[in-house]
């Protein structure tokens, strides 16, 4: 003998009958559960408080966009300056180059700070973007530089 069953009753008793749609939802709840759980996380990690800009990287900004190579070559690490020196780089070079640059029409519109970021090491990463325009050019060009500063305050690095 066949025992029936009450059917179920409420806003929900249509789950009990839908075997389809019950999956559907029990997938959803396990998926939010464990994304609120951290379970599935981005590589990609927001470090929240960011590194405020830092003098030299400031004073090349403002020597790059002035065409300024002795605020420049301040701002650079010993290490850079003697790597420089010997590809045969100093300061009246760097000032030649960024005259060139001025006599063929680049202008600099603006810098941006994006952020800074303080690696175990003890180096900080400053991201800025430069806007220039070259020549006549109406169109203004975003330039990334990442500066890379050592403990001392001083660049060691532009990627």
């Amino acid at each position: 003998m066949e025992e029936e069953r009450a059917a179920p009753r409420g806003p929900l008793a249509w789950l009990s009958q839908n075997k389809a749609a019950s999956a559907v939802i029990f997938v959803l709840v396990v998926v939010l559960v464990t994304g609120a759980i951290g379970l599935w996380e981005s590589p990609v990690k927001f470090m929240g408080n960011s590194l405020r800009p830092v003098a030299s990287v400031q004073s090349f900004a403002q020597g790059q966009t002035n065409f300024d190579a002795k605020l420049i070559w301040s701002s650079l690490s010993e290490d850079l300056v003697q790597s420089l020196e010997s590809q045969g780089q100093e300061v009246s070079s760097i000032q030649s180059q960024l005259d060139t640059l001025k006599d063929t029409g680049v202008r600099y519109t603006g810098v941006a700070y994006v952020g800074g970021y303080r690696a175990n090491n003890g180096e900080a990463y400053y991201l800025y973007v430069f806007s220039r325009k070259n020549g006549s050019s109406a169109d203004v060009e975003s330039v990334p530089y990442v500066f890379v500063v050592n403990k001392s305050g001083k660049i060691d690095r532009i990627e």
